[in-house]
């Protein structure tokens, strides 16, 4: 199957959304407001986030996040068919997904759905770069912004990426790290970032985010709620030559791999 980046992704499926909430109203099926347009909105963005959680890691092979998936894309789907009129869901009735903890249990029982680590730091390490920004302090914003940091012996220098939707990639194991501390920031509503990071390189990643799925090797962290980031590795303060990710996002999806 062919790559799908989260920006893609994300961007279709609002297109899918907004023409599809178009059709019933020119049918009169649904009455548009503000409101009602509004709480939609947010109710598709946690249901678009909740189907990329599952399906766009198996495109990528990786280890789907199943709970955070389930919950977000059913949750999602609810209220969107509340505002429909198909069905009575209020945004207070997340209480009654409990049964999708059961679920999430018989899943992983399974197993087989869990894909080696390796399997991603070989895909992210096959993938081509189609941008590169190595200007000192580029400070850029974009709605929708796709870029890839892979090309051989890129600069790392201080940048900040702000962009509604962002899908990043970074490769510091092809690049040129100066023996400095170098300050990276990004910013924006979602965020779907990979990171490839030499094992002797020390670097730190703070910062905050609403829904978050974090993975930084063998760490996890992953919920729903404003979230506190912070992760740094042991030999950060002596070092010299490190890197700070300063992130901030309303959705963030992010994989760090050291290799």
């Amino acid at each position: 199957m062919k790559n799908i980046s989260f920006s893609n992704f994300f961007i279709a499926a609002i297109f899918i959304f907004s023409g599809g909430w178009l059709l019933f109203w020119s049918l009169g099926l649904v009455h548009i407001d503000f409101g009602t347009l509004f709480g939609g909105g947010i109710a598709a963005i946690i249901f678009i986030y909740g189907l990329w959680s599952i399906f766009g890691p198996l495109m990528r092979r990786r280890n789907p996040q199943w709970f955070l998936g389930l919950l977000s894309s059913a949750y999602g789907g609810l209220l969107l068919a509340d505002d429909f009129g198909l069905l009575h869901f209020q945004w207070t009735d997340i209480w009654k997904l409990w049964p999708i903890v059961l679920i999430y249990i018989g899943i992983e029982m399974i197993g087989p759905f869990r894909v080696r680590r390796k399997a991603d730091k070989e895909k992210l390490s096959e993938k081509k770069a189609h941008d590169q920004w190595a200007h000192k302090g580029a400070s850029v914003f974009n709605i929708v912004r796709e870029s890839s940091f892979t090309e051989p012996n890129w600069s790392v220098e201080p940048m900040t990426l702000r962009s509604f939707v962002g899908d990043l990639e970074f490769d510091f194991t092809k690049a040129f790290i100066p023996d400095r501390e170098t300050d990276i920031y990004l910013s924006g509503f979602v965020g779907d970032i990979d990171v490839i990071i030499p094992e002797d390189v020390a670097f730190m990643i703070r910062g905050e985010a609403n829904i978050v799925d974090l993975t930084i090797g063998d760490y996890e962290q992953n919920g729903v709620g404003r979230r506190e980031l912070f992760f740094k590795t042991p030999d950060f303060d002596a070092a010299t030559r490190r890197i700070v990710l300063d992130i901030s996002y309303k959705i963030l999806d992010l994989n760090v791999d050291r290799v």
